[in-house]
């Protein structure tokens, strides 16, 4: 009877093993861009305001609050600051810098990269820049990666959240 107990046992610790398994993401494509911000073609995954992380994007960004939430407030006097805070990647691909464009330079902008298994490659956060910046990603081997933003408001509330594909060269 004992063996029977611990070959259910045994059982049960390999089936239950057999479904660990490493999350990968599943990156299928990217938005082409050339060296002037123009599309080409376009991945309709990629480059939203409004998506909603699963809790392992959420680790990738371990100083933020995602709790602390606020709808993003706009200067109605102001048409420049009325323009959607949306964040462009160019050249898509890319092969040492890329630059990463917005409109909104009351935001605070916090990006990781990340490769398909979740590992942090880069991050940085800027704020007060009203054109974007350029990166230089000399340290990426060669492929396609996911980079993540978390746009905040001056009173560190998340206002937006969205990724978007690169490709190295």
């Amino acid at each position: 009877m004992k063996i029977r107990y611990l070959l259910v046992v045994i059982t049960l610790f390999f089936i239950s093993c057999g479904d660990i398994q490493d999350e990968h993401l599943s990156i299928e494509g990217i938005t082409y861009t050339d060296i002037h911000g123009n599309v080409s073609n376009i991945d309709y995954n990629d480059w939203n305001l409004n998506e909603e992380f699963t809790s392992r994007e959420k680790q990738l960004f371990d100083s933020l609050n995602f709790n602390k939430t606020a709808k993003a407030e706009t200067d109605v006097n102001s048409v420049y600051y009325n323009r959607t805070p949306y964040i462009k990647f160019y050249p898509n691909p890319f092969s040492t810098t890329g630059f990463i464009q917005f409109y909104r330079p009351d935001l605070i902008y916090n990006v990781v990269v990340s490769d398909n298994k979740y590992n942090k490659l880069v991050s940085f956060r800027w704020t007060d820049k009203p054109l974007g910046c350029a990166y230089n990603f000399s340290t990426l081997n060669s492929g396609i990666y996911r980079m993540y933003y978390v746009i905040q408001d001056l009173k560190y509330n998340i206002v937006y959240q969205g990724h978007g594909d690169i490709q190295k060269e």
